[in-house]
């Protein structure tokens, strides 16, 4: 089968490679868009969690399973799924704790199992979710990022009439605000500095921060009405500032530089959260702030 193969830092080629075999409990998927996240860029380009190289990148796919294991039993052949790029052992202290998203043998597409930029790939049975016929590959491909910004909303606790507040203009930020304005909310702002980025979330109170002599004020604007901001910082790494809003809105400050221990996520969201008791809400996620420019 043809694949991307990543031999070295910034070099990368399409190569003939064996096609996978398929384990007891996998699934064989033949790919039907594996879509491009910035982790696989910052991969390319630096290689940041040190992979062991020459590896096949990419970890959000869709496809049609074209052979199953012995041990398979809810998918058969033909049938259109999505994956999870992560992989719990699932006997491990935390796993076994029920933090699966802290595995201390996590595996993942593209860092230490072949990834998803190639003609097939396999992904163990409870990581694939069945897809409608008429969903298209590329749109199911974005499963897990949807998932994840599901699950910052459900964490926020937000109520009918509540506003939201989201700070970063990244696809998280963008989806994020998307997917909020479904839930009854008054007001949804958005606060960035791309206008191409920002015109993906229409619908939303959009504010370029770029342009604001105040990023903050303006961003508060937006809600009509909010009454108390704190500046703050997470650690000496963060290069975005949090907004501490003591309202009914959801807070996301997206940054890139912030270091956690675990970067894993659930399959139905994100296990990363930093808890303040300042807050009625808040939520963290990362921002690809290296995100082409011309697309994402």
């Amino acid at each position: 089968m043809k694949a991307l193969q990543l031999h070295a830092i910034g070099k990368g080629a399409w190569s003939e490679t064996p096609r996978p075999t398929v384990g007891r409990d996998e699934l064989l998927v033949q790919t039907g868009a594996s879509v491009i996240c910035t982790s696989d860029i910052n991969d390319i380009r630096a290689n940041p969690f040190g992979i062991s190289l020459p590896i096949i990148p990419g970890h959000e796919a869709a496809g049609t399973v074209a052979a199953v294991g012995e041990a398979v039993q809810a998918f058969r052949v033909g049938d259109r799924v999505t994956t999870h790029p992560v992989h719990p052992c699932g006997q491990c202290p935390s796993c076994a704790r029920g933090l699966s998203h802290l595995c201390e043998q996590m595996g993942h597409f593209g860092f230490n199992r072949p990834g998803t930029f190639a003609e097939f790939f396999t992904v163990r049975q409870d990581r694939a979710r069945h897809i409608p016929d008429a969903m298209d590959f590329a749109l199911a491909a974005l499963a897990e990022p949807v998932a994840v910004c599901l699950e910052a909303l459900h964490q926020a606790r937000l109520q009918a009439g509540n506003r939201l507040l989201i700070v970063g203009d990244g696809p998280f930020g963008v989806l994020i605000a998307r997917l909020a304005q479904t839930w009854g909310l008054s007001k949804v702002v958005l606060g960035g500095h791309h206008d191409f980025r920002l015109a993906f979330a229409q619908g939303a109170t959009l504010v370029n921060m770029r342009r604001q002599a105040d990023p903050q004020a303006a961003g508060l604007a937006g809600l009509e009405g909010s009454k108390q901001l704190v500046p703050d910082e997470i650690g000496r790494h963060a290069d975005a500032g949090i907004l501490h809003v003591k309202v009914d809105m959801l807070v996301l400050c997206l940054t890139r530089e912030v270091k956690f221990a675990t970067i894993w996520h659930r399959f139905n969201g994100v296990d990363n959260k930093i808890a303040d008791n300042t807050l009625k809400f808040f939520v963290v996620s990362l921002h690809p702030r290296e995100t082409i420019d011309s697309n994402f």
